[in-house]
């Protein structure tokens, strides 16, 4: 279990594209929580000992596993994750449905500004936190 002096969530991305992945760096400069940037899905980023855990996907780096690899994120007790956002490519927007009955709690199509996903995400780390608080 990490000290209370551990940033208490871990945001991990995983995105093959590099602009985009410098992009969310520059955005989120200073940010209290640690971000682990990764370039493919690996289970082993997970940790079950990590207080909180959230996740930032684009689909185009899960080939061929995809909605599985979502709905792993989602529903594993080992490594559970407190929120997932989805980047899909416009060929992919049919599956939006599908994704947020998997637990996908919001998602974007490309082009998406990287500032926007950003902002979304901390948004989202923040009501995190907060909701930590209220138990």
């Amino acid at each position: 279990m990490p000290d209370e002096s551990t940033p208490t969530t871990r945001l991990i991305v995983i995105e093959r594209t590099p602009w985009f992945s410098s992009g969310l760096r520059r955005e989120w400069k200073g940010l209290p929580h640690t971000v682990l940037f990764r370039d493919r899905y690996d289970p082993q980023d997970f940790s079950a000992d990590h207080r909180r855990q959230s996740v930032l996907v684009d689909l185009d780096t899960l080939p061929g596993e995809g909605l599985k690899a979502i709905d792993r994120l989602t529903n594993s007790r080992r490594m559970p994750v407190d929120f997932l956002v989805v980047v899909l490519n416009s060929g992919q927007r049919n599956r939006a449905a599908e994704l947020l009955s998997l637990g996908v709690v919001c998602y974007f199509v490309k082009p998406v500004p990287v500032f926007e996903v950003a902002r979304s995400c901390q948004r989202l780390l923040e009501s995190e936190e907060s909701s930590v608080g209220e138990h």
